[in-house]
């Protein structure tokens, strides 16, 4: 039978369900017609929904009667296009506050941090927040305390979270019940937390102490601290508590709310990634995803390590049967990350188990602040959005889609040794944590670059949902040939007996590091009974060869050398006769390796191949070699990409061999050498970000930083009149009568004049944003030396300087930020080229670094190929068009190819004589001119898609390129987002490509 034409149509195009899902940043004045336009323009480019996010910048009344009309059009517009309009559950995060609502309940059901300080004597304290005195062995006296965060809650007690559920889920399940779990599928809530300053405290933890082990808390507080008594016994009582009470009093409770009501909750929670930083946030973080819908994780800035946070939330969710998970990503990445990066990482993700991707972000609005919260946003305000955004989302979609409807079935599952970290924890250095998680992640990457199928296997879960027989030990769904114990100090009773009646079975154990010595971080010489069965493993690297069979491993090889390729990593899904027309395999494999591509021999259980191609849905059988139902088949890959295939155990199911018959030959260099005509499909900007700066008429600063004004004149905590005087140099050759405009937020607030004379403001529409609005400058600068003056009064409402206070003390604050007036840098637009006579040099990550000034002059018409920003476009976004015509023989005319060897732009597209040939996103970079060529003159054209790095920037930092590009990344001076290194130099991303 035949692969199923049903998929074969899905695959061409996935259906919503699988789609993504972004961060939809409600960060703005909210209309309902913007916000439907705004829905529009998602569902045109391969969007399946959107997460209605409270955000800094937001101007509408959270929960208030035009933020809920909002929603209502949100709603609306999803049940007609059917699309998801999920709710984000809190005005900025972390949830669990309500927007100030539960925590305005009084210190109760604020968040608390345990304190303690030696003292001379037992006197209470003033504040009433003593909790007790303990003198120790050695004769001091110690006096605990805690102390209160007011602008957070006490995650650990159930009525906390009970108010939240009051406060902002029954406002929307009341609101919009007929909607309710249908067009609004759910929630979102974002990185609630237990504690991120130091060990937690509850009012409620001595009685669920008492209740839990039978004796007092209090007179163990030092044991959290100091090396003293029981310790080890005591930290791991205390952590298992505290994971306990988060996961019943918060996440559990959430769900079972929503459950009753036909409702999802999906989300994350924080700091994820490693040991250490699970303990005071978390406890734990895996018990927690068993109670999501749709679990979730997040991936901050433009990298792929540690693997640890896919393959937690991934292993409960295919442990409990959940088959999408949801990975927030992307944020961070800055305005240059290309689809190139993008698909890397996320395909890093995929083959970790994710398969729904959640863009961070898309802004309603870049004004002010907005452009800098935690960039890119990837939304209309970006020049690939509308007709080259969609392949992306289609690629990811189809993968994603795939991941989720086949069935896992990992062979081995490696116990989690989270607990072992608690009786390391004390607020000190931690080392032996950083210990115990290298050992962990040495285990992790020698089984994924084995390409071995594995979980992670947390304790509570395993107590929940565990059990052993034939051979076979059983988590929920999923079934364990195998278990590997890495570095652990500890192991729950529950583990042991499983662990134990696992062995007795004939199950395969594999100890891959130092023994456990206590059984629930108490010493046990029972220890010994479980650690005696079983093997230990000489090393990490023979963890793999300890595996029994079937288990499959090392099934990617170059096929030069024959050597293991431990940079790709593997996943399979199962799917039955009914789902694909065929029983059948699907194996998706990605290259961690973003430098280096490999040509590779993949051996899989089967008898035919095909290889889906991500880009558009096609299925194409491959020629493989068969032998014992196994075949092997050769594939490229390409530095940091990935490939797809389902594999059969029947023959000839994915049609005939398709395959290119001879190698193309790619035009040579001299051909391509020399100058290309150039032309600019957008105009060219200048960004002005250094100006003079008069506060009340007094020159307070020259030439200085524009983000520096704004935060000065914060600090007067008054009504400022501003004067901000930027000088342009226009040189000969600039066109002064050729269209040019400034660009500007909020114009109405500013008054403006080029020498001396006053502008009219007319609007002249927006540019890239809704907030940036153009004004004629047409015929208003001359040769030579330019004064641009802007004039406005600075205000702000009083609420502001009372949260920039409060911001200082919690993020939930600064999360939530808005200002009325704001200082930004304004911009040139039109047909020009901005000259740099200074020096540029190079920098890595693909940026230069130029020292000297910028001076307006004659537009760019031929460049030579490679970097363009020195050639006039520096400050350039959007897309340009090089042009060359290159002379060909019939033979030269015939299965070529062109091919560029660096791409520094988001999209590259190749046209031949009129003809779009291709546009090339990702590696390989090479577009096929088969039949497009012909003898004699061929126009060869390529059209370079910038992102918007260059105009926006982080143009200053002593860095230069930054792949962590934060809102502290654009500022000069230190505020509430934090300080940078700075260089009042000027940082830009290449922008064209090599051949």
């Amino acid at each position: 039978m035949p692969f199923s034409t049903a998929l074969a149509a899905r695959l061409r195009n996935p259906p919503k369900a699988y789609r993504p899902i972004p961060f939809w940043s409600w960060n703005e004045d909210l209309t309902v017609a913007e916000t439907r336009r705004q829905i529009a323009e998602m569902d045109r480019v391969g969007i399946g929904g959107y997460f209605m996010h409270a955000r800094g910048g937001l101007q509408t009344a959270y929960m208030g009667e035009d933020w809920m009309a909002n929603i209502a059009a949100g709603i609306d517009e999803a049940r007609e296009r059917g699309m998801g309009a999920w709710a984000y559950d809190e005005n900025g995060w972390p949830s669990g506050f309500g927007d100030g609502r539960v925590n305005g309940r009084g210190e109760a059901f604020q968040q608390k941090y345990l304190r303690y300080d030696a003292v001379e004597c037992e006197c209470e304290r003033d504040d009433g927040r003593g909790i007790t005195h303990v003198r120790l062995m050695d004769g001091r006296l110690l006096q605990f305390y805690f102390d209160v965060n007011p602008y957070y809650v006490d995650t650990l007690d159930p009525a906390v979270t009970e108010a939240f559920l009051d406060d902002i889920y029954h406002s929307y399940s009341e609101t919009f019940a007929a909607d309710f779990g249908k067009a609004m599928p759910g929630f979102f809530t974002d990185e609630p937390q237990v504690s991120r300053n130091g060990i937690p405290w509850s009012l409620t933890l001595p009685d669920r102490y008492r209740d839990a082990y039978g004796e007092d808390l209090l007179p163990l507080l030092p044991e959290l601290f100091l090396p003293v008594g029981q310790f080890g016994r005591t930290r791991y009582r205390f952590w298992l508590l505290v994971q306990e009470l988060f996961v019943t009093c918060f996440t559990q409770k959430i769900h079972d709310w929503c459950e009753e009501r036909g409702a999802q909750l999906t989300g994350h929670m924080v700091l994820e990634e490693t040991l250490l930083s699970q303990i005071t946030s978390n406890g734990a973080v895996m018990p927690h995803y068993e109670f999501f819908h749709v679990p979730g994780m997040d991936w901050l800035g433009r990298h792929i390590d540690p693997p640890t946070t896919p393959i937690q939330v991934a292993s409960v969710a295919h442990q409990t049967g959940r088959r999408q998970i949801l990975s927030e990503t992307f944020a961070l990445t800055g305005w240059n990350v290309s689809f190139e990066e993008l698909k890397w990482m996320f395909d890093w993700q995929m083959v970790r188990g994710v398969t729904q991707l959640c863009q961070h972000l898309e802004g309603y609005s870049l004004r002010g602040i907005r452009k800098r919260d935690y960039p890119p946003s990837m939304f209309f305000q970006q020049p690939w959005w509308d007709d080259q955004y969609r392949l992306f989302n289609d690629a990811v979609s189809r993968v994603g889609m795939l991941l989720s409807d086949g069935d896992v079935r990992a062979d081995v599952l490696v116990i989690h040794p989270q607990s072992s970290a608690w009786l390391q924890f004390d607020c000190g250095d931690n080392g032996d944590i950083h210990n115990l998680f290298n050992d962990f992640m040495s285990v992790t990457r020698c089984l994924e670059g084995a390409q071995v199928q594995f979980h992670y296997g947390d304790e509570r879960i395993l107590r929940r949902h565990g059990s052993a027989s034939g051979r076979l030990l059983r988590v929920g769904t999923q079934q364990y040939r195998a278990v590997v114990v890495p570095s652990v100090d500890t192991l729950a009773a529950s583990t042991i007996a499983l662990l134990s009646a696992f062995a007795e079975e004939g199950g395969t154990l594999v100890w891959a590091g130092r023994l456990p010595t206590s059984i629930d971080g108490a010493a046990d010489d029972r220890i010994a009974e479980l650690t005696g069965m079983g093997q230990r493993a000489a090393s990490v690297e023979s963890v793999p060869g300890a595996l029994p069979e079937p288990i499959m491993r090392g099934l990617v090889v170059d096929r030069h050398t024959g050597e293991s390729l431990t940079s790709v990593a593997a996943t399979c899904r199962h799917f039955d006769r009914e789902q694909a027309g065929v029983p059948c395999r699907f194996w998706f494999f990605a290259n961690a390796d973003a430098e280096a591509g490999h040509d590779a021999r993949i051996t899989l259980p089967g008898r035919s191949v095909a290889r889906l191609a991500q880009e558009d849905g096609t299925v194409v059988a491959l020629p493989g070699d068969t032998h014992a139902d196994r075949v092997t088949f050769d594939c490229r890959f390409e530095p940091g990409g990935s490939v797809a295939v389902f594999v059969a155990d029947e023959e000839d199911v994915f049609g005939g061999i398709s395959m290119r018959e001879t190698e193309l030959d790619p035009l040579v260099p001299s051909q391509l050498a020399g100058r290309w005509d150039c032309e600019l499909l957008d105009p060219n900007t200048l960004t002005l970000d250094v100006c003079d700066v008069l506060f009340d008429g007094d020159l307070t600063a020259e030439a200085e930083h524009i983000s520096v004004v704004q935060q000065r004149a914060l600090d007067l905590e008054r009504e400022v009149d501003i004067e901000l005087r930027f000088r342009v140099v226009a040189i000969e050759g600039f066109a002064v009568e050729q269209p040019l405009h400034l660009v500007l937020e909020s114009p109405d607030r500013f008054e403006v004049s080029i020498n001396g004379r006053a502008v009219d403001m007319a609007d002249c529409g927006a540019y890239r944003d809704s907030s940036f609005r153009k004004i004629d400058l047409t015929g208003c600068l001359a040769i030579g030396e330019n004064d641009i003056r802007l004039r406005t009064r600075f205000t702000q409402p009083a609420e502001v300087y009372e949260n920039l206070r409060r911001a200082a003390v919690f993020e939930a604050e600064k999360n939530k930020l808005t200002y009325d007036s704001e200082i930004e840098a304004i911009y040139l637009l039109g047909a020009f080229g901005v000259c740099t006579p200074g020096r540029f040099t190079s920098l890595p990550r693909g940026a230069t670094r130029y020292t000297g000034p910028f001076e307006l002059g004659p537009l760019p018409v031929a460049v030579p190929m490679g970097d363009l920003t020195p050639h006039g476009l520096p400050f350039f976004n959007g897309r340009v068009r090089l042009r060359k015509e290159i002379v060909l023989t019939g033979d030269e005319a015939e299965k070529r190819c062109f091919l560029f060897t660096e791409r520094m732009a988001a999209v590259v597209g190749v046209s031949v004589n009129g003809k779009r040939v291709k546009d090339v996103y990702w590696r390989p970079y090479e577009a096929d001119l088969t039949g497009a060529l012909q003898e004699g003159v061929n126009v060869l054209e390529i059209e370079l898609t910038s992102g918007l790095r260059n105009l926006l920037g982080p143009h200053h930092l002593e860095e230069g390129e930054s792949h962590a590009a934060a809102p502290r990344s654009f500022f000069k001076e230190p505020n509430i987002w934090g300080a940078c290194s700075w260089n009042d130099d000027y940082c830009f991303v290449e922008f064209g490509i090599r051949v």
